[in-house]
């Protein structure tokens, strides 16, 4: 019974929530429509957005970006994935609650989240609803370059991009590191955001991630850090035994970076800290981050030294001029 009741509370808590976004935020898609420009939701250091962002500059794909920090996106994102008559929800790419080690209990089933990021509203009405549908959709279909094995595919969104980002977090949300964490998040927002992050918003964020992530949880780090070396192993097949050797060669889809080089690049990114991520806007933070994190500065080299951190780091080399984005940047 006290079950049931809590969940009609939280119903009617997001119910309120929902309402609230509606009311406050923009209309992306009348702004697409009217712009005849995409309008691209993002939180800008997350490595998913970084793939559907590169993907859009690669392609010469014109659009506004609409940049949010950490909690700042919920109003925004919520607005527009289930404010409307429409629901517009992620068929991956999930965030899910990570299981600590020993716990008895099972981790909740990874399901679509009303506040993820990236996603793209088209001017015609369609909301591509994360960096997936982003990218299929600028890359002509049939070309080398929108080809992406579908094992590889799932090896990338399931896998590669889930560990890279908990173990990123299980550093940067340490309790030492704070100010780092804390500068970051407000680089990308306005002094209303920086108040109410010094009112308590950042701590309850940081809590919440930490308890998401479980970066208090040395036992489920390491499980992770384990997990994400056998990913990189499994990942070595796809890389091209050029681009192993060279300082420059073929990439997955050939002769020019494919749909998948930009995944595979963007999502190994959180544990690489390749200079030119996100254009380089966080680079003093990460360097920052190595400079106290010997051990994190140590596991970030043998990364950076096996196949797929050597393609990855090229590809952010060979390509990263498409990492800026001239077009415009929204609210």
């Amino acid at each position: 019974q006290n079950q049931k009741v809590s969940r009609v509370s939280k119903l009617s808590r997001m119910s309120k929530i929902v309402t609230l976004a509606r009311l406050t935020q923009a209309d992306l898609l009348a702004t697409a429509a009217k712009s005849s420009t995409p309008q691209l939701v993002t939180i800008p250091v997350s490595h998913f957005c970084e793939f559907g962002r590169w993907c859009l500059n690669a392609t010469a794909t014109s659009y506004t970006e609409h940049q949010f920090a950490p909690g700042a996106h919920i109003l925004p994102t919520l607005a527009l994935r289930v404010g409307g008559n429409e629901r517009h929800l992620s068929p991956s790419s999930f965030v899910s609650r990570v299981q600590r080690e020993g716990s008895s209990k099972s981790g909740k089933a990874a399901r679509p989240r009303p506040t993820s990021v990236p996603a793209l509203v088209m001017p015609d009405g369609r909301v591509l609803t994360d960096s997936w549908a982003i990218a299929e959709e600028v890359f002509i279909s049939g070309t080398p370059a929108s080809a992406c094995d579908p094992a590889l595919k799932k090896l990338l969104d399931e896998d590669l991009a889930v560990l890279t980002r908990q173990l990123a977090y299980a550093h940067i949300l340490k309790p030492n590191n704070y100010d780092v964490w804390s500068n970051m998040c407000q680089s990308t927002q306005g002094p209303i955001y920086s108040l109410l992050w010094y009112l308590g918003m950042g701590k309850k964020l940081t809590n919440t991630m930490v308890a998401t992530f479980a970066s208090d949880d040395p036992a489920a780090v390491q499980a992770c850090s384990e997990r994400l070396r056998d990913t990189f192993c499994s990942l070595e097949k796809w890389i091209p035994v050029q681009s192993r050797t060279k300082d420059s060669g073929q990439y997955i889809g050939g002769e020019v970076p494919s749909l998948a080089d930009y995944a595979l690049a963007s999502l190994a990114a959180p544990v690489l800290f390749p200079p030119r991520y996100c254009a380089g806007k966080f680079a003093v933070y990460f360097d920052t981050l190595l400079e106290r994190e010997t051990d994190l500065n140590e596991l970030t080299d043998n990364f950076r030294n096996t196949a797929v951190g050597k393609h990855a780091m090229l590809m952010m080399r060979d390509t990263g001029d498409f990492l800026v984005h001239a077009v415009g940047i929204g609210a």
